[in-house]
């Protein structure tokens, strides 16, 4: 159960159990990413960014896409998303992400269980390595493990 607060951007969640209350995160938290090809000595212009909220083990819905115009570049993503599952940290509660990026003659990279502090800037670097013509898509996954301590709810 939540309670919405509209007068933030984005909702003041309320999780009640049987021990106190404790409130999902309204912070923001920011991510730095730069994409780049030959071992970072050329920028990737126009990669596809796309940030998905995690709404269980392996759904997700997509929040945010960007194309890289400069590198890096850096954009925000509330700590606790009102469309993702909450997961219970010990002081507040929050929400996975998951980041795909993707570039037209290179791998996809995506990025799973990525998680946002409150006013800390995360860093992402990319080094896209070019497809090989005539074969299927290929894609590189990355997976973060979530710390022991956090709990899905």
């Amino acid at each position: 159960m939540y309670r919405l607060n509209n007068k933030n951007l984005y909702p003041n969640f309320y999780i009640k159990s049987n021990a106190a209350e404790k409130k999902a995160s309204n912070g923001t938290g920011f991510i730095e990413l730069f994409v780049f090809t030959e071992r970072g000595k050329e920028p990737i212009p126009d990669a596809v960014v796309t940030i998905y909220a995690r709404t269980g083990n392996i759904s997700a819905i997509p929040v945010k896409r960007l194309v890289t115009l400069i590198n890096p570049i850096t954009f925000d993503l509330p700590v606790a998303h009102p469309q993702g599952v909450l997961i219970e940290g010990p002081e507040y509660y929050f929400t996975t992400y998951n980041m795909k990026i993707e570039a037209e003659g290179y791998f996809t990279i995506n990025v799973l269980n990525i998680r946002m502090f409150p006013n800390v800037t995360t860093s992402f670097d990319y080094n896209l390595n070019l497809s090989t013509p005539g074969l299927p898509a290929q894609e590189i996954y990355n997976y973060i493990p979530p710390h022991p301590r956090d709990l899905l709810r």
